[in-house]
């Protein structure tokens, strides 16, 4: 009983270590090199959104990015919270409770960041604060 455990555990061991190397020496091994070195937190941000009756969002976004050049800061800042706030205000309360919804707001965030600001590398959205009222 003992061997069959021991060979089981060793077959699965050899398994998940060549799929992790094909990982390595794959086409995956480029998404690796893209990961965040430090992270820019915005300040957070009370908007409108597209509803007909009043309805706001306070959203706070942090940004994972690969550039350690800090001096373009405040550039990066000003650019990321305008993209933000005109992504952000074009949508409705409805949707932006749903998963799909914040998930769809946020890789359209990324995207927008990613041509607008290619030098900064832009690799992740994270979402600090997300609070819909309407």
């Amino acid at each position: 009983m003992n061997r069959r455990f021991a060979l089981a555990a060793l077959s699965l061991l050899l398994a998940c270590g060549g799929a992790g190397c094909s990982l390595f020496h794959g086409k995956k091994a480029s998404a690796a090199a893209a990961v965040p070195t430090r992270i820019l937190k915005l300040d957070s941000t009370v908007l409108n959104l597209a509803d007909a009756s009043p309805a706001y969002l306070r959203i706070g976004v942090s940004l994972g990015v690969t550039s350690a050049d800090q001096t373009q800061d405040a550039k990066v800042e000003t650019v990321a919270r305008d993209t933000i706030v005109s992504l952000a205000s074009a949508q409705t309360a409805a949707t932006l409770l749903t998963p799909a919804g914040k998930a769809g707001l946020k890789q359209a965030v990324l995207a927008a960041l990613r041509k607008r600001l290619p030098a900064t590398g832009v690799q992740k959205v994270y979402f600090d604060e997300f609070l819909v009222q309407h």
